[in-house]
């Protein structure tokens, strides 16, 4: 195969067929290029060559530590790993919008599981908020209310159990009853 200006260093000439073909291939060698464009693939974060040419084994292509960050601190209802617990096991987050039990009376409580997340060894942190029925105040996750006028403890839990693969809500509040909570949990797992 003859070879093309393209496949040529810059500076560089070479012969083809008595025709002389003069590079045109920019030499990266040694050099550091920056990239703006990352994007994530699995537990993969790829990085785009910023432009083509030659470059060896002293090439480097800088990133943006914001730019790696801004990938790690897009939540998601999947599965994402982002980073590594104090065991050395990667460390994952998963979020996402769950109804609130059903209560009809306040101070009788309800528990309602969701399957989140598979093979949970250890979970680091859950957390989260509750909104009440009538839109306007978000409530923490655990939360315990006493309501004016009454002897009544109220409250609203999250916790998950490793043993079932669930996480569980539950509600002794009417003010969440069937409303939605926006949780986030930070695990590793067992498989791992």
């Amino acid at each position: 195969t003859a070879i093309t200006a393209s496949q040529v260093l810059t500076g560089y000439q070479g012969w083809v067929n008595g025709n002389k073909v003069t590079g045109t291939m920019v030499n990266y060698a040694n050099q550091t290029l920056t990239s703006n464009i990352v994007t994530e693939s699995g537990d993969n974060i790829l990085i785009n060559i910023p432009s083509s040419g030659y470059y060896d084994t002293n090439s480097q292509i800088s990133v943006a530590s914001s730019e790696i960050i801004s990938n790690l601190n897009n939540y998601s209802d999947d599965e994402t790993k982002v980073g590594t617990w104090i065991d050395g096991k990667p460390l994952y987050r998963i979020s996402g919008v769950f109804k609130m039990p059903i209560v009809d009376t306040a101070g009788v409580h309800n528990t309602i599981g969701y399957d989140v997340a598979k093979d949970v060894d250890i979970v680091v942190d859950i957390s989260g908020t509750a909104i009440t029925n009538q839109g306007n105040v978000y409530n923490p996750l655990p939360s315990t209310n006493i309501p004016a006028g009454t002897n009544t403890v109220t409250y609203i839990h999250v916790w998950y159990n490793v043993y079932e693969n669930k996480l569980y809500l539950r509600s002794s509040r009417t003010d969440h009853s069937g409303t939605d909570a926006y949780i986030t949990m930070y695990y590793t797992k067992t498989t791992d």
